[in-house]
C-alpha cells in the first residue's frame, strides 16, 4: 500500500468510536478502524474476500440484523486492503431531491480517489465505465472496490426517481460488464479512434450488499447484469463458537474467554441469547459440540452485551460476571431496555 493509502486509512482508523472500556457496538455497526474489536466471523472474512477478488461483481445478502454492514466495513476492507485494493464505501440516498443516485456515486468515488489520482474538471461529465477506464486511472495502479451497502433502498424509492435510477442501473451496468457505453463509442469514432486493448479489462469490482428478501426484485435486472446471478454469499446467523469470540475478544478485561470463569460467563450468555431453549448449551466442560454448532442470533448478541457492559460501567466494576449476566432479561433487550432487573440482587451503584 502506498503512503496516501496509508493517510487514508489512519483518518479512517481516528474516526473510531469504541474502546477496551466500550468494545460492543449495541445497534450501530462497526466499520473501518474498529477491525480490532470486530470477532467472531473470521471464516466468512477470508471466504467472501477470496471471492469479491475474482469475481467483478458479488452480491452479499442475508437477513436484517445479521451483521452485513459490519462484516463488510470491520471485516472485508480491512482484508482487502492487504492486497491493495481501494475500497469505496457508497449508502446511496435514492430519494435525495437534490443529488442523483449516479451523481452522489460518483461523489463519492472521487473523495476517496483525491488522494491517488488527480482527473480534469471535467470528469463529474464522464460515465462510470470512462472514469474507470481513463489515463488518469489507468496511470494510478488504484484497484477500487465500489461496495453499496442497503442496496434494497433502491427499491423502495419513489416513482419520481425512477429516470434516474435508470440512468444508475444504465452506468453501474456498464461498469460490472464491462460494455463500451454507446457515449464513448460516438467519441471515438468523431475523434477517428478506435478501442485500446486496455478497454477489454475491467478496472473495478463492485459489490451490492442487501437484505435477502430482496434477492428477486434484484434478479429483474439480470437482463442488463448477467452477472447478477453467478456471484453470490449469504451472510449467516453466527454458530456458537463464533459466538464466543464475539464475546471474549473484544475485551479481555471485561470477559476473559481463555479463563475458567470468563468460559463460563460467555456461556452463560449464550444461553440468555437463546432464550428457554438452554438444552442446546451443556456446561462447557462436559460437552462442547452442542453450543458450538448451534446458531446465534447477532443482533441480539450484540445489544446484550453493549447493555450488559453498560450495566459493569455503571455499578462500577471491572469485569461482567456471572451474577451480572444471570440477572439479565433478553425480553427487555429485544425493546431496548436495560436487560438487568435490579430487583433480583444486583445492586445499583452511581
Amino acid at each position: 500500500m502506498n503512503s496516501k493509502s496509508k493517510e487514508v486509512e489512519v483518518k479512517q482508523k481516528q474516526s473510531s468510536g469504541f474502546s477496551k472500556e466500550r468494545p460492543y457496538a449495541g445497534m450501530a455497526s462497526f466499520k473501518e478502524g474498529d477491525e480490532k474489536y470486530f470477532h467472531g466471523r473470521s471464516e466468512e472474512i477470508e471466504e467472501l474476500s477470496d471471492l469479491i477478488r475474482s469475481r467483478t461483481l458479488t452480491i452479499v445478502y442475508g437477513v436484517s440484523g445479521v451483521g452485513k454492514t459490519s462484516l463488510l466495513r470491520a471485516g472485508v476492507i480491512a482484508e482487502l486492503e492487504r492486497y491493495n485494493y481501494v475500497a469505496i464505501y457508497i449508502r446511496v440516498n435514492y430519494n435525495d431531491g437534490e443529488h442523483t443516485p449516479i451523481e452522489q456515486t460518483k461523489n463519492r468515488i472521487l473523495e476517496e480517489l483525491k488522494d491517488h489520482i488527480t482527473f480534469n474538471e471535467s470528469v463529474i461529465e464522464w460515465s462510470l465505465w470512462e472514469l474507470f477506464n481513463s489515463r488518469e486511472f489507468s496511470r494510478s495502479y488504484v484497484k477500487p472496490i465500489l461496495i453499496f451497502d442497503q442496496f434494497e433502498e433502491i427499491f423502495r424509492a419513489s416513482d419520481k426517481q425512477q429516470k434516474d435510477i435508470d440512468i444508475f442501473f444504465t452506468e453501474i451496468s456498464d461498469l460490472i460488464e464491462n460494455r463500451v457505453p454507446v457515449t464513448f463509442q460516438e467519441k471515438l469514432k468523431q475523434r477517428g479512434e478506435t478501442l485500446e486493448q486496455s478497454y477489454y479489462e475491467p478496472k473495478a469490482r463492485v459489490i451490492f450488499s442487501l437484505r435477502e428478501e430482496y434477492l428477486p426484485e434484484l434478479d429483474e435486472f439480470k437482463t442488463y447484469i448477467p452477472s447478477i446471478k453467478s456471484s453470490r454469499f449469504r451472510v449467516k446467523k453466527m454458530l456458537g463458537k463464533a459466538a464466543i469470540e464475539a464475546i471474549s475478544k473484544p475485551s479481555s478485561d471485561i470477559i476473559n474467554g481463555k479463563s475458567e470463569y470468563g468460559k463460563k460467563v460467555a456461556i452463560e450468555i449464550l444461553k440468555k441469547i437463546q432464550g428457554k431453549d438452554k438444552r442446546a448449551y451443556k456446561p462447557y466442560a462436559e460437552e462442547l459440540e452442542p453450543w458450538e454448532s448451534r446458531e446465534v442470533e447477532p443482533f441480539l448478541l450484540s445489544l446484550f452485551l453493549f447493555q450488559l457492559n453498560e450495566k459493569r460501567i455503571k455499578i462500577k466494576t471491572k469485569t461482567i460476571s456471572l451474577d451480572l449476566v444471570e440477572h439479565a432479561n433478553t425480553k427487555d433487550t429485544a425493546s431496548g431496555k436495560s436487560p438487568v432487573d435490579n430487583q433480583h440482587g444486583v445492586p445499583e451503584k452511581g
